[in-house]
């Protein structure tokens, strides 16, 4: 295995070798880059290498290019690429394709997970513990070979790791659900739904990667939990209103993504959503265009909390009027729901 540097070492080497390569991309390459080719900042959470391997010259592609996924306790990966006459740039981009190699078979096992309240952004793979055991440059064709490692078990403990962090803000939660403040009582259920959703995912993950359940702790009762926060938002509810043009579907949505909070809309609320939108309508030839532009104020932590303001906006266009205006709502809804979703997340932090 190769020697692993610690997180202050690591990114004073990740940064001397970012600036090593930005200056062959400024004064060797060969022929253009592909737009958009950018050397990523380091990143100081993963595990990396003190040195890479050295490049293997050879005249035809390496023995291990059929290398098993599996082998022992670790996964493998291969990455091919087309040399670009800038060996600097060559090398960062045939290791990012093998660690793509191993994301994406990853991702065939069920390591992308979404969350399952749909609170919180769908947990992809983000692997902290690549390592690349062997690179070979075949100088006939100009081909790149790059075999990566997967180290399961210290990305287990990434994984764990995370859980825990989860766990235990879960558990700060908890406290804070007898706060005195009905806006703190509110924000600390909001944080408990959010928390749990995250958590799911890095468990879900975890499950994925090595077969086996990470232990929950007996203080959570993650049932009793949720139901305690959920019981708490639906007591406390929420005023919902609508004014300036009217917008298909657009309270029907809001409502949607309030009750996925357990946040009952009613006129005995709480808390308080308005939404006010401005309707305006444009041609371009015989073309119609349809802007709803206007903003959400969201109240949910009591008389002394702060609202919170959040803009809309959605352009609608079709082949007449009717099709441009349904078009324009049906944005206006999606964005309208997301933002309550994310002004909740906002709340809860």
């Amino acid at each position: 295995m190769h020697p692993v540097v610690p997180a202050t070492r690591l990114t004073l080497l990740a940064v001397t070798l970012a600036a090593t390569l930005a200056t062959g991309l400024a004064c060797s390459h060969k022929r253009p880059l592909r737009e958009g080719l950018a050397i990523p900042a380091p990143d100081a959470t993963r595990l990396t290498p003190a040195t890479l391997p050295e490049v293997d010259e050879s005249k035809r592609p390496p023995k291990w290019l059929d290398h098993p996924r599996e082998k022992g306790d670790d996964l493998y990966g291969v990455g091919v690429v087309k040399g670009r006459g800038n060996r600097d740039v060559d090398l960062y981009r045939v290791q990012a394709e093998a660690e793509r190699s191993v994301a994406e078979w990853l991702r065939g096992r069920g390591m992308r997970v979404e969350a399952p309240r749909g609170l919180v952004e769908p947990l992809d793979v983000e692997l902290r513990a690549v390592f690349f055991d062997k690179i070979t440059h075949n100088r006939r064709s100009d081909t790149w070979y790059c075999l990566a490692r997967l180290d399961r078990d210290a990305e287990a403990d990434h994984l764990k790791e995370r859980t825990k962090v989860e766990n235990d803000r879960l558990n700060r939660a908890r406290k804070r659900l007898d706060a005195d403040r009905p806006g703190e009582r509110v924000g600390a259920a909001l944080a408990i739904l959010f928390h749990l959703d995250r958590r799911a995912e890095y468990r879900a993950q975890y499950r994925a990667l090595t077969g086996d359940d990470l232990d929950v702790p007996r203080k959570l009762r993650v049932d009793r939990l949720e139901g305690a926060a959920r019981d708490l938002l639906a007591a406390y509810g929420v005023r919902l209103n609508t004014s300036g043009a009217p917008v298909d579907g657009l309270t029907e949505a809001v409502t949607a993504a309030l009750e996925r909070l357990s946040l009952r809309p009613g006129s005995t609320g709480k808390g308080e959503v308005s939404v006010r939108i401005h309707r305006r309508e444009q041609w371009a030839g015989n073309h119609p265009f349809v802007y709803l532009d206007g903003e959400m104020r969201v109240d949910l932590e009591g008389p002394t909390g702060p609202a919170r303001m959040v803009p809309l906006h959605a352009k609608g266009s079709g082949i007449d009027l009717p099709e441009a205006e349904v078009q324009a709502a049906r944005k206006l809804g999606q964005i309208a729901a997301q933002s309550v979703i994310g002004t909740a997340r906002r709340i809860a932090e």
